[in-house]
């Protein structure tokens, strides 16, 4: 259980960020070799990686980063309730249809949705505003996840109870210093476990996604060893948010705080708050192209439409993917030699621009899971987001001042 309720943390039709963690149970390997058994349970990451992007593309909550481990996986999520109330009744019937699908009563398999179907829930007001609540919700984000793969592993054990140790792990990041501590300690999971050594050799992580793409739009030409990718084939991370923040967005002055992180309102030296209450319309440009036409192909029996891979096109940070798999690698090398080494001069200004500790950069990274309890951020951020929850305070403001200027 956390220290407390979910509802001090997440607060409910606002934008937000926030890292969460679900950890094993009763000596239960998510994934990996299991040193008591021998038994290899590798195969049940691409469970996991397989789940978060079906959620992803069916959710109004966006992917920023993941790792998975051995017995346990991070993932930093941002929360689009906006977005959410942009989609069609149609819409929210068959995403919601798509994630609890009905099933055949002779087969009793998963079957794409019909008209029946998806007017069960249009043509109640108070259902419908309920899915649509839920789509954007992170606790029933996480639960679709978690409760899924909990399934899948404990047929595959032939065994029954618990998986999961108890409530997910969640921890609300308040602005875009803590965003990108968090993502560089979240991508840096195998390297930090002695598993991986460098970014790009540590599998099932955000980061690599990231680098692997960086690496396919770079190269102009194909190497002779390395054959064109076919046009079918999308990016590794096409499913993941964009990382960087454009500077040209259709969307009105009044976005929510944590778009703020991903719509930068002017230059600014240090990092902006996160997640604040409102609601915003959605630029056209992230609509998912005929949207009220989803519904009509299970009543007319062709080829289900697919979804986007998305919720939507922004980006969550003010740095450009380059800079952030520079950072990642050289903090990488400081946490494998165990050391504490100068931020680079080329480095410097992502530093000084979200108002990070230059000197206490690793340190923070090394220990952000311990740090920062139940938010991350600038002490100004956790006093602003305490007041805003009714709360005394948050938990974290040494490590606040020693992390963030």
């Amino acid at each position: 259980m956390p220290a407390c309720a979910r509802s001090q943390i997440v607060v409910e039709g606002e934008v937000g960020v926030y890292h969460c963690i679900a950890q094993c149970v009763r000596r239960a390997f998510l994934c990996g070799v299991d040193s008591y058994t021998g038994k290899d349970y590798s195969h049940r990451k691409e469970w996991v990686l397989d789940r978060i992007q079906e959620l992803a593309g069916l959710f109004a909550i966006e992917v920023c980063g993941y790792s998975v481990m051995s017995n346990h996986f991070h993932i930093v999520l941002r929360t689009r309730p906006d977005i959410a109330e942009q989609w069609p009744a149609d819409e929210i019937a068959l995403r919601w249809c798509r994630i609890f699908p009905p099933h055949d009563d002779t087969t009793g398999e998963p079957v794409e949705p019909g008209e029946h179907d998806l007017a069960m829930i249009t043509a109640s007001s108070e259902k419908l505003a309920e899915r649509r609540k839920r789509l954007a919700s992170l606790s029933w984000f996480m639960k679709c996840l978690c409760e899924y793969i909990a399934r899948a592993a404990n047929d595959e054990d032939d065994t029954k109870g618990r998986f999961w140790a108890g409530r997910f792990k969640s921890v609300a990041l308040l602005d875009e210093a803590a965003v990108l501590a968090c993502s560089v300690y979240v991508d840096l999971n195998p390297i930090r476990a002695g598993l991986a050594t460098t970014p790009e050799e540590s599998p099932f992580t955000s980061g690599r996604d990231r680098i692997k793409s960086m690496r396919e739009n770079s190269t102009s030409s194909p190497s002779p060893d390395e054959p064109n990718l076919p046009e079918t084939c999308e990016r590794p991370d096409a499913w993941l948010c964009e990382l960087t923040i454009q500077e040209s967005t259709n969307e009105p002055a009044n976005t929510t705080a944590a778009l703020a992180a991903s719509v930068p309102q002017e230059p600014a030296s240090e990092a902006g708050p996160i997640a604040t209450a409102g609601t915003v319309a959605v630029d056209e440009a992230q609509r998912p192209a005929d949207s009220s036409a989803i519904a009509g192909v299970a009543a007319t029996g062709e080829s289900p439409r697919r979804l986007p891979a998305r919720a939507s096109n922004q980006g969550f940070l003010p740095i450009s993917v380059e800079h952030y798999v520079m950072l990642l690698d050289w903090t990488g090398r400081e946490l494998r030699a165990d050391k504490r080494g100068a931020i680079p001069d080329h480095l410097a200004p992502i530093m000084e621009r979200l108002a990070l500790n230059r000197t206490n950069w690793v340190d923070t990274v090394r220990g952000f899971g311990r740090l920062f309890k139940q938010a991350a951020g600038r002490s100004s951020s956790l006093i602003d987001a305490a007041a805003r929850r009714s709360r005394r305070w948050f938990q974290g403001k040494a490590a606040a001042r020693m992390a963030f200027l």
